[in-house]
């Protein structure tokens, strides 16, 4: 139950539970956004206007949430974390601060606990930082452990029992993409831990989870798709092609 969205805003950010699929800032027109859209994923057809985040924000990567609640966090060098109820429409509300003013982060979620990792300070500063929350309260973002490796731009899937933040960049100098996967257990706190290594070396793409399986789309205007079963370790295998080579696009699924 793979859908593809075809982003038009660079670095957009999305949010599915259930069947609803959120749209929220991104960058168009020489600047940031405020607007929130959303769809039906099962129904597909053209996004209607859900409401407005707190504050215009782009380069966030990708967000999620819980079944009722979806959470926005950083982008735009913010700290600030938004939220909305996926079930209703409106503006979105402030819900806390991330531990520091972050963009281009990876998003990882379960039934209980948000997640972020990794991402980018001013100065194109990376970052290995993992921070939660507790998705039900409202409230600052916490430390839960460190990645292996400094970046910004990987690409978040889980399975609500382990999360895999897959490939980024090293930024400054040389701004190398990275090909491989490291994974953490939501019910725990700690570093992150090696899980193996996608097909190529990706960033800001778009990925996508179910219950068994996650997918991570290469970037850099390429077709693929790779695969990744996400309750073992191991690389990464070939999946599928996507219909058109693009960068910077998301992905969502409701097999999750």
């Amino acid at each position: 139950n793979i859908k593809e969205i075809y982003n038009l805003q660079r670095s957009n950010d999305w949010i599915l539970k259930g069947d609803r699929c959120v749209f929220a800032g991104g960058y168009a027109s020489s600047s940031n956004q405020n607007i929130i859209d959303f769809i039906s994923a099962a129904a597909g057809g053209t996004a209607a206007d859900f409401g407005d985040l707190t504050a215009a924000r782009g380069t966030m990567q990708d967000n999620y949430g819980t079944l009722t609640r979806g959470i926005i966090a950083g982008g735009a060098n913010l700290n600030t974390i938004d939220f909305v109820t996926i079930a209703t429409t409106g503006n979105a509300a402030d819900f806390g601060d991330l531990t520091q003013s972050l963009e281009r982060l990876c998003s990882l979620s379960s039934p209980t606990r948000q997640i972020w990792a990794a991402g980018s300070t001013p100065g194109d500063n990376v970052q290995n930082t993992i921070q939660s929350v507790q998705t039900a309260t409202m409230g600052n973002a916490t430390d839960f452990g460190d990645l292996g490796t400094a970046k910004y731009g990987p690409m978040g899937v889980s399975n609500g029992i382990r999360g895999l933040v897959c490939g980024g960049n090293a930024g400054a100098p040389g701004h190398a993409d990275f090909n491989h996967i490291e994974f953490i257990t939501f019910a725990t706190t700690g570093n992150a831990a090696d899980f193996g290594d996608l097909t190529g070396s990706y960033l800001a793409s778009g990925s996508a989870s179910g219950t068994t399986r996650g997918l991570v789309g290469h970037d850099g205007g390429a077709t693929g798709l790779d695969m990744i079963t996400i309750s073992t370790t191991g690389n990464a295998t070939d999946f599928a092609d996507i219909s058109v080579a693009r960068s910077g696009y998301a992905g969502v699924s409701n097999g999750h």
